[in-house]
């Protein structure tokens, strides 16, 4: 039996990771987590579009309403 077969290369395996509000941080921030996510080998960032709040889960993010909060194919308003 070869070894060599069952050696995982580190150097390229990678990872990802999910987020719900990285697309609504300020532009400093994403640079930050892009970079820091790069820094640790992450690859692939899968970013849920969703409602977001001010601060969420203790970030910068930005609030915004306008996703197809109730009904698909129809953006939320502050009329809903």
């Amino acid at each position: 039996r070869n070894k060599h077969l069952y050696t995982i290369d580190a150097y390229r395996s990678w990872s990802g990771a999910n987020s719900f509000f990285a697309w609504a941080l300020p532009q400093d921030d994403q640079i930050t987590l892009i970079n820091t996510l790069r820094e640790k080998n992450v690859r692939v960032i899968r970013i849920f579009l969703a409602t977001i709040d001010n601060g969420q889960a203790g970030s910068r993010a930005i609030a915004a309403n306008d996703i197809e909060r109730y009904r698909v194919g129809s953006p939320y308003t502050d009329s809903d």
